[in-house]
């Protein structure tokens, strides 16, 4: 608890008096905050990390082998959260299909309307989509497909011959009518 009526404490590091803002909280100390400033400790902090690089390296690979099917669990959670916000958002929170009305979210995805969704994606760090859409407020130019309608769509954008074009512009339409869920 940090002592009543305390507005400034001076840093054990570099000497200075600051306001309480500028130390971190330690319940073990007697005024309740820090030693050091929140600088201090940062400084401090980053050249012992850059001291001790192996050593952390060694503990962080200990960690990931001991918590795996936590850190799996985890990461399964955290892509299937941000799947469905993005679907939701893409979709006027109804998350169906856009051509087909498929529902189930399972099969949702993310289709870039003008094309050219592989070379976006490698332009995107991790190749993580979902969380570049978040990022940037999700911006225009996407909407939800089923993955058998954004092949259907791939498809369609690859250059076909005349003579198979219309038929397989008929079937699609054909598919998509008989497959429309209402």
């Amino acid at each position: 608890m940090i002592k009543i009526g305390m507005k400034s404490k001076t840093c054990s590091k570099c000497g200075e008096t600051k306001d309480i803002s500028e130390y971190w909280k330690n319940a073990h100390n007697p005024d309740g905050l820090a030693y050091e400033c929140i600088n201090c400790r940062k400084k401090y902090k980053h050249k012992w990390d850059i001291e001790n690089k192996e050593h952390l390296q060694k503990k962080w690979k200990e960690y990931r082998i001991k918590h795996k099917y936590k850190r799996r669990e985890y990461c399964k959670f955290w892509r299937e959260t941000k799947h469905m916000i993005v679907i939701q958002v893409y979709s006027d929170i109804c998350m169906e299909c856009e051509l087909c009305g498929e529902d189930d979210i399972d099969v949702l995805t993310i289709d870039h309307i003008d094309g050219g969704g592989l070379k976006h994606l490698k332009t995107i760090p991790n190749r993580d989509l979902y969380a570049w859409l978040g990022n940037n407020n999700f911006p225009d130019g996407f909407r939800v497909l089923c993955w058998n309608c954004q092949h259907r769509e791939k498809l369609r954008m690859y250059d076909m011959d005349s003579m198979y074009k219309e038929q397989f512009e008929k079937d699609i339409e054909q598919f998509v009518e008989e497959n429309k869920r209402e």
